[in-house]
């Protein structure tokens, strides 16, 4: 579910929140091994696909998640 003690999980869906240019994105994010990872972000209408090999590699969610927050969202045209 996703009741607020569950923290960022929910109905087997990631809820991430990406912070771009200071600005605060709630998301959806499904994740895979190695850092693959699907990112949907309704507020900016975008879906971000990663696809990886970093099986063995430290921290491949982080890995995959600076590059969807530094890269593809920050150039996103927030209006």
């Amino acid at each position: 579910s996703v009741d607020p003690q569950r923290g960022d999980y929910g109905y087997l869906i990631w809820l991430p929140t990406y912070t771009v240019n200071g600005q605060p994105h709630a998301a959806w994010a499904m994740a895979g091994t190695g850092g693959n990872k699907v990112v949907i972000v309704p507020d900016l209408d975008v879906v971000v696909v990663v696809t990886t090999e970093n099986y063995n590699v430290r921290n491949p969610h982080g890995l995959a998640d600076t590059l969807i927050a530094e890269h593809a969202l920050a150039s996103i045209n927030t209006r």
